[in-house]
């Protein structure tokens, strides 16, 4: 926790505020609703009234969020601490309670931490550079040098299509697996085209042209030995927990038995245990498209596509689960 004072003439009157011990940063549509709802089942854990605050990634440049808040500026710290008030009041009450066993923890679960830094060019702090020199994984290093990082990923060709069909969603349209083909083609074209421009594959993988918020087609999301390359050279390797997707629903309480040693958080009794794996009702933020499944030219497109970057991020994790059973001799 830290104290802070929004106003210097508060200074008599300070407050418990705290920032996040785990942060859950990505990817979309890996599980994070399943993996958070199980989390949040362990005692020590305290859930914060907000998921997906987005301020890190988006709301920190956005005025109005401020007002909301009656926080000065448009991207204070404040603005994001505000979020977690009621944990914070719940941490000192367990703390004045507890003087000697306060081990209570809370979370910021916004899953596109991880990969949406496309507003970077924004920040005077990456003024006169090509590609992003400070990302958010930067900055939560700032903010807290101790966190923890929590990554899911899921086969990015079956990653890309259930997106595709969350978005549709928010995003009010109808899924069609043509029209999904036809802007798979034309995302890989213009990701092409953006590298022969001599820009880095930094530049190009954080573009807002190529995806952001509102994309019916989020291609580099699945580029993930890009973004995590990143994390690593903010965190240590020890402060990242990377899970595998696929093997996540093949063994949940293994999974989740491994990330709470990871989070350092008390072994659970038989009882909690119990609870963690009740059935977590399911995320089906999702229209089905008219035809089903995607197009086998499409699923053969995109595994070619990925193929170069899951072999990297494989190399990068020294794991080969994460090649998703595409390798060069396949």
């Amino acid at each position: 926790g830290v104290l802070s004072h929004i106003r210097i003439k508060k200074v008599h009157n300070p407050r418990l505020r705290c920032l996040p011990y785990f942060y859950i940063v990505g990817q979309p549509r890996s599980g994070l609703h399943n993996i958070y709802n199980r989390l949040i089942r362990h005692p020590d854990i305290i859930q914060p009234p907000y998921t997906d605050n987005f301020w890190l990634e988006r709301r920190r440049f956005d005025c109005s969020i401020a007002l909301i808040f009656s926080a000065p500026g448009c991207s204070t710290v404040d603005t994001y601490l505000d979020y977690f008030h009621g944990v914070s009041q719940k941490i000192l009450a367990n703390g004045i309670k507890n003087k000697n066993t306060n081990t209570t923890y809370h979370s910021d679960y916004s899953g596109d931490i991880m990969w949406d830094n496309t507003r970077w060019f924004e920040l005077s702090i990456n003024k006169d550079c090509k590609e992003p020199c400070f990302t958010n994984a930067d900055y939560i290093k700032h903010l807290n040098p101790s966190a923890k990082i929590i990554i899911s990923l899921r086969d990015p060709v079956e990653r890309l299509y259930s997106d595709y069909l969350a978005q549709s969603v928010w995003l009010k349209y109808t899924p069609q697996v043509e029209d999904f083909n036809k802007m798979v083609f034309e995302l890989i074209y213009n990701f092409k085209n953006c590298l022969k421009e001599d820009n880095s594959i930094r530049t190009c993988v954080y573009s807002s042209g190529l995806q952001n918020a509102n994309s019916k087609v989020r291609l580099g999301i699945g580029l993930y030995s890009i973004y995590l390359e990143d994390w690593y050279r903010a965190f240590s390797k020890f402060q990242i927990h990377v899970i595998h997707f696929e093997n996540y629903l093949e063994n949940t309480e293994k999974e989740m038995s491994r990330l709470f040693r990871f989070l350092g958080l008390r072994q659970l009794t038989k009882g909690e245990s119990k609870k963690v794996m009740t059935e977590v009702p399911t995320n089906r933020r999702t229209n089905e498209a008219d035809e089903g499944e995607m197009w086998t030219e499409t699923r053969e497109t995109l595994a070619e596509f990925y193929r170069q970057y899951n072999e990297a991020l494989a190399k990068l994790l020294n794991d080969t689960k994460f090649l998703w059973g595409n390798t060069s001799g396949s």
